[in-house]
């Protein structure tokens, strides 16, 4: 995989300058899987490499090898190791440099959840260096569905998630109420836990109107473009959206952007209702690219239910992404998303369980507000993106947590290098 076959404004990221002979020092992000196009999937992980690229680190992507032989990928983002995890952390760190040809600095590693814990202290022991834990779920909330606890299930994930969070020099969660739920669910102290959002740069400006073509083909738009984007499959409260959609108001449409198994299904079902010339469809593009995408749009749709303790807790990278191709949201009532509504005004919850009738209709209440108030709307926006979910944000927080963890990350007059 090279950036030819993944071209995009987030290619060939620049990172600061540095005087011949002086070698980047490595950070390791330790991930339980990896596939041809992981970094088209997850944005949580680009977002990170991104991250850690603009401050002028090298990075290195450890997943699992399908086949227990070890093996390089090179991309434009990251060499990616695949690797036996059941070596140890001296073994592992040979034959990463065995396969890059060049020994490792290694200054940082991140394991990307409770799976990979184990895993990446034992590199970061062997480094001494720091190792942080970035989790976008809590596992322990695994356990938790609907209000209701498995009390035997609860305690052993309790406990070993409790044995290993303790042990990082910092635990990186994905919004303040996961945050807070982490403090208290561990006894973890404050400066000890921080919130990174997986946000990607924005992208250069462009022509626009590309998602109405794609959805709707040559018809001439009309009305406000609502966009739901993530994959088309069960558990995301798509069939709910869709049956409400034939209530909100006439001005609307909604392009679903996504592949999955259920687009068939719902393609039918906005048929039958008589949404075809209102509800269309996207086809999958790469994370690396849907973001000039998503700037089409007028307002972003993120309807998932409540299913466990992590959805309650958890901001939706979906959310992270409309927030920072300037999009108001509207989504379902957590407690993640209720923080966002109260703290910055770019978010308005639906309450669980309305019938497809009172859901259409907050809907519509929710988009003609942000549009009857738009320099209200971009406002917030400005000031959410200033403070928490824009990619600037992010990369000055980790810095600030890198400096005072003992790292120094490496700046040109203190600018961050945009990728």
């Amino acid at each position: 995989m090279t950036s030819e076959n993944m071209g995009s404004h987030l290619d060939h990221p620049q990172a600061p300058e540095r005087t011949a002979g002086h070698a980047a020092r490595s950070a390791i992000y330790v991930t339980t899987y990896y596939t041809h196009d992981l970094l088209e999937h997850n944005s949580v992980i680009l977002s990170r490499l991104l991250c850690l690229k603009a401050l002028g680190y090298k990075m290195v992507v450890i997943g699992r090898s399908p086949t227990r032989e070890p093996n390089l990928l090179r991309t434009s983002y990251a060499d990616v190791l695949l690797l036996d995890p059941r070596r140890g952390a001296a073994e592992q760190l040979a034959e990463m440099e065995r396969l890059s040809g060049a020994p490792l600095d290694v200054a940082l590693v991140i394991a990307r959840d409770l799976p990979t814990a184990r895993q990446a202290l034992a590199l970061g022991k062997r480094c001494a260096c720091p190792v942080y834990y970035d989790s976008l779920e809590t596992w322990t909330g695994y356990g938790v569905r609907e209000g209701r606890v498995k009390p035997l299930r609860y305690l052993r994930s309790w406990l070993r998630e409790r044995w290993h969070i303790r042990r990082f020099t910092r635990v990186i969660t994905h919004s303040q109420t996961a945050k807070r739920y982490l403090e208290r669910l561990h006894r973890l102290p404050p400066t000890l836990t921080g919130v990174l959002y997986a946000a990607l740069p924005p992208p250069p400006p462009g022509p626009k109107g590309r998602l109405w073509r794609l959805a709707f083909g040559d018809a001439p738009r009309q009305g406000k473009v609502l966009v739901c984007s993530g994959g088309l499959s069960p558990g995301r409260g798509l069939h709910a959206l869709i049956e409400a959609f034939q209530y909100v108001g006439q001005d609307y449409r909604l392009v679903l952007l996504g592949n999955g198994p259920l687009k068939a299904e719902l393609a039918a079902r906005a048929s039958m209702l008589g949404l075809g010339g209102r509800v269309g469809f996207c086809p999958y593009v790469p994370v690396t690219d849907y973001y000039p995408l998503l700037g089409d749009a007028d307002i972003g749709v993120d309807p998932r239910p409540l299913t466990n303790r992590n959805y309650d807790l958890a901001c939706s990278v979906r959310v992270v992404d409309y927030a920072n191709c300037r999009l108001p949201i509207i989504t379902t009532a957590t407690q993640g998303f209720r923080f966002i509504e109260r703290e910055y005004g770019i978010v308005r919850c639906i309450p669980q369980g309305l019938g497809p009738r009172e859901m259409g209709a907050m809907i519509t209440e929710f988009a003609d507000g942000y549009q009857s108030h738009p320099d209200r709307t971009r406002a917030s926006l400005e000031r959410a993106l200033e403070r928490e979910f824009s990619f600037q944000a992010n990369v000055s927080r980790l810095e600030q947590w890198l400096r005072e963890d003992g790292l120094a990350p490496e700046r040109e007059q203190g600018r961050v290098a945009e990728p």
